[in-house]
């Protein structure tokens, strides 16, 4: 089995396993606060990968001049991309989730202009103008809709996810090269350890624990906590981080578009969930426009590879 086809069957079980978090997430937050799910699932995480990571951190100790670098890294992965996407979720739905992820790529692209001067195409230009325009539609949706709270919340779990996005294509730019140097498990033990440090005390202050004192979680919550935590946590992001240590963070950012074909089946029938006609007016843009940005891109790469 090629170094590739490894990369690739490790990055569809990550876009699987991600593809159907959503829903499940929505779900759960029904039964606990996402403040409250994140801490729960960061300290699963942390104890279960926690001997392991005392074993292979003697092996291949992290260097003291990467740790800033890696701790950034960390911060973005697990900390901020993962409470803004939940918190996004608590206000807006599974389906307008799933579609946003589809943003990441056009981002790296972005963060590849702007912080290492790539060049871009004009045919590039026109694909990024058209995937911002339809991002600002499916953002902006809501407010096609009649007035109200629900429409308020919506609009403002929309924007929380693109942050989150935007936070998540930080994390692919910054840990492409400490992938090449360090291994995915200890880069990924990292960010969950980041992550409980992080929640601890926004779980010691959250209003459900110190109005009913309760240390324990929702029992049911437990099915989503266990998933997200052993599933989404453990699996997708090792694998994730694997595929991406064997290649390009932009070609990996690709198999993102793998996650609607599992989210949305699973919002419809299970969450009960609609897809309204200006969202999908802006989901068509976005396909569009990241297919122009990286067609012609992916095409020159596997001309280079079968050249090779």
């Amino acid at each position: 089995m090629t170094i590739r086809i490894k990369a690739y069957l490790a990055l569809i079980t990550t876009a699987i396993i991600w593809g159907i978090s959503p829903p499940i997430i929505k779900y759960t937050l029904n039964f606990i606060s996402p403040t409250d799910f994140l801490f729960w699932r960061f300290l699963l995480v942390s104890i279960l990968i926690l001997p392991v990571f005392l074993k292979k951190i003697k092996v291949q100790p992290f260097e003291l001049c990467d740790l800033p670098q890696i701790l950034l890294v960390a911060f973005c992965s697990t900390s901020l991309t993962l409470g803004l996407l939940f918190f996004g979720l608590n206000k807006t739905s599974s389906v307008d989730a799933a579609v946003l992820a589809a943003t990441v790529p056009i981002m790296i692209v972005l963060g590849g202009v702007v912080f290492l001067k790539e060049v871009i195409t004009r045919q590039e230009k026109i694909g990024l103008a058209l995937a911002f325009g339809g991002t600002l539609i499916a953002v902006l949706s809501p407010l096609l809709k009649s007035s109200g709270t629900f429409t308020t919340q919506n609009l403002l779990g929309n924007i929380l996810i693109l942050v989150s996005n935007i936070s998540w294509a930080t994390y692919t730019l910054l840990g492409k090269n400490l992938a090449k140097k360090y291994s995915s498990f200890n880069l990924t033990a990292m960010a969950f350890f980041v992550g409980l440090i992080t929640y601890i005390p926004l779980f010691l202050l959250s209003s459900s624990y110190r109005i009913t004192m309760n240390f324990l979680p929702n029992i049911q919550a437990i099915p989503g906590i266990l998933f997200m935590s052993l599933f989404a946590s453990i699996i997708a992001y090792f694998t994730y981080a694997y595929g991406v240590s064997l290649i390009e963070a932009s070609e990996a950012t690709l198999f993102t578009y793998l996650q609607p074909i599992f989210t949305i089946p699973l919002a419809v029938f299970w969450l009960g969930e609609t897809v309204d006609p200006s969202f999908i007016m802006g989901a068509i843009f976005i396909v569009i426009g990241v297919f122009l940005t990286e067609y012609k891109k992916q095409s020159v790469k596997s001309e280079q590879r079968s050249s090779n």
